[in-house]
């Protein structure tokens, strides 16, 4: 994603969680009043070069807001911004991926100044101004405002065009499909004159909320088109990069539960874990300090579930809920590898490519679906060695004079020195195919996979001995 929309994107996101924490804070207060009032405004000003993201959140205090100017210049100096500027950070890199995933710093790179107001329920208003060089000390607001925060850029000039209105709608409608709050953005981004004197006014502006739209997630199916698959993953994820694999559930008992399942192409493990599965229940984002984590052998899997009308409140009774998203999670992601599987096998494979040992590390510790796993190995073989096969091909295209219940294999260190090994044009002499097994963790799964469909596993290397 652009630095132009990543910092758009990471301080609305910013502005979910701040919202999120508020909401969990007036549910445990039973401050019902306020539950429906959460709200994201977006304040665009191309006269003055400036855009506003207002939400009405849970506010900081002092030590707070000292903490977030902390975060803020914790990763972002003048040469990792000269590094930004001539494309030298490596997202492959581990340091430079930490320095990139830093919510805060893209700020700097699109804008010079950067004022913060907030207002927690009952502190003062506070405020402070930032640049590249230096910040303000922390002062008093001197007007009213409600609670929440204001984040107020001044945009370089090489950035204005994030002021236009279609690509501010544009913007958030592609990225921000997981914020479940209202955002709304000021129609006419000429009306401010000054944003520190206008941006709390109630009804003065006229607004208009972009992501009116039912989650895709509570709609058939049948009726979701791949652009709206798409939009939601590139949301959850901030990838670009197509995916695997989706699917929509809905499961109906004595509490409904709605999820929608993602599996990428390449693994996430870039992306925070606790980002990568959604929950809401009623709409809003679970806050639980027991934060799930997806087991590390299905970091290519993200998505949402969404958990309304329940007798099991999750707010309280985490664990509990937390075996059950568990349980859908591991289940459905053998329908997706099944449908997809059946549809193009190319496909598949492609995946396999980046996460064969992700699916060898789920064989091992998933044992209720253990033979599930089984069935997504692909090896190379002694009749291929340019595409890979199934444990299934391998059986059905065995031959008559190969002993029908085995499955012959080899372990190596690398494809090209199988290739090599003169055992092999003994087998090849009688027409009987031999698998190649590269990878360290396969002595590990022929331990607990002895057999295949009744297939035994037999390495040739040890026939010779």
């Amino acid at each position: 994603m652009e630095t132009a929309q990543q910092f758009l994107v990471n301080l609305i996101q910013n502005s979910f969680e701040s919202i999120n924490k508020s909401h969990y804070q007036d549910y445990q207060k039973l401050n019902l009043e306020r539950l429906d009032s959460y709200c994201i405004k977006i304040l665009p000003n191309s006269n003055e070069g400036s855009i506003a993201i207002i939400d009405s959140g849970i506010g900081l205090n002092k030590n707070e807001l000292g903490k977030l100017v902390n975060d803020i210049y914790s990763t972002f100096t003048t040469t990792n911004l000269q590094r930004e500027n001539e494309g030298e950070i490596d997202n492959s890199n581990e340091a430079d991926n930490e320095i990139k995933n830093n919510t805060f710093f893209p700020l700097f790179v699109v804008c010079d100044k950067l004022l913060i107001i907030t207002k927690t329920q009952e502190g003062k208003a506070l405020m402070t101004e930032l640049s590249i060089q230096q910040h303000s000390e922390i002062k008093e607001y001197a007007e009213d405002m409600e609670r929440g925060t204001a984040f107020i850029l001044q945009i370089k000039e090489q950035y204005k065009n994030v002021l236009s209105h279609e690509y501010l709608k544009e913007t958030i409608q592609k990225k921000c499909q997981m914020v479940v709050h209202p955002i709304s953005l000021l129609s006419n981004n000429n009306e401010i004159s000054n944003f520190k004197s206008n941006m709390i006014e109630k009804n003065s502006q006229s607004f208009h909320q972009i992501n009116r739209v039912i989650p895709i997630w509570h709609k058939n199916y049948k009726e979701i088109t791949e652009e709206e698959y798409q939009k939601v993953y590139g949301s959850i994820t901030q990838d670009s990069d197509q995916y695997f694999g989706a699917q929509i559930y809905k499961v109906e008992g004595s509490f409904e539960l709605r999820m929608i399942i993602y599996i990428s192409y390449d693994n996430l493990k870039n992306t925070n874990n606790n980002k990568r599965i959604f929950y809401l229940y009623n709409n809003k984002l679970l806050m639980n300090k027991k934060n799930f984590q997806l087991p590390k052998y299905l970091n290519y899997v993200c998505g949402v579930i969404g958990h309304e009308d329940s007798p099991i409140d999750p707010e309280t009774k985490w664990d509990r809920c937390n075996n059950i998203y568990t349980k859908y999670c591991r289940r459905n992601i053998h329908v997706i590898f099944e449908k997809m599987i059946k549809n193009d096998e190319e496909k598949y494979l492609k995946f396999y490519q980046s996460n064969s040992i992700n699916i060898k590390l789920g064989l091992l510790n998933d044992q209720v679906y253990s033979k599930k796993f089984q069935k997504l190995l692909r090896y190379y073989s002694s009749y291929n060695t340019e595409k890979m096969i199934s444990l299934q091909s391998y059986i059905n295209r065995s031959i008559k004079n190969q002993n029908p219940e085995i499955i012959y294999y080899i372990i190596g260190e690398s494809l090209e020195s199988l290739k090599k090994n003169n055992l092999i044009a003994k087998y090849n002499e009688k027409n009987i195919e031999i698998l190649f097994m590269t990878d360290d963790i396969d002595n590990e799964i022929l331990k607990v996979m002895t057999e295949f469909e009744k297939y035994k596993f037999q390495n040739i290397s040890q026939d010779e001995k």
